[in-house]
């Protein structure tokens, strides 16, 4: 397939291609997760990290991220693995998607964090 790193075929492969990955939760666990922690089969780790980059504090980082139900330090630990790995050069952001909607003004539209565009979303302005 054109744009995949010699050797590597498949879904995930494919979708590093595309070289776009959202945060379909509303936060980067899935995407650090995937695409910047040592690879691991075991866990299913790093399956998109086709540099192979690895560093160990970044994964224990990561661990401790996903363990914690306080949401506030959660966000912090994986703002901070997210600047790991941009130090670390194992992400290098070429650009930020901004979802814009625009509508008539008798409906209201509700956006999805996901980017994605949903007629269902829209319903009746509030008057």
């Amino acid at each position: 397939m054109a744009g995949c790193a010699r050797g590597h075929s498949g879904p995930a492969a494919r979708l590093a291609a595309a070289a776009r990955w959202w945060a379909d939760t509303g936060e980067a666990s899935s995407s650090l997760r995937s695409i910047v922690v040592s690879g691991n089969p075991a866990t299913g780790w790093g399956v998109v990290n086709r540099g192979r980059t690895s560093n160990p504090r970044l994964d224990a980082l990561l661990e401790r991220a996903l363990a914690s139900i306080d949401d506030g330090a959660r966000d912090r630990l994986l703002q901070r693995v997210s600047e790991m790995a941009i130090a670390d050069v194992g992400v290098v952001p070429l650009y930020y998607e901004v979802a814009v909607w625009a509508s008539r003004k008798e409906l209201a539209y509700a956006a999805h964090a996901d980017g994605f565009t949903l007629a269902t979303s829209a319903v009746p302005a509030s008057p």
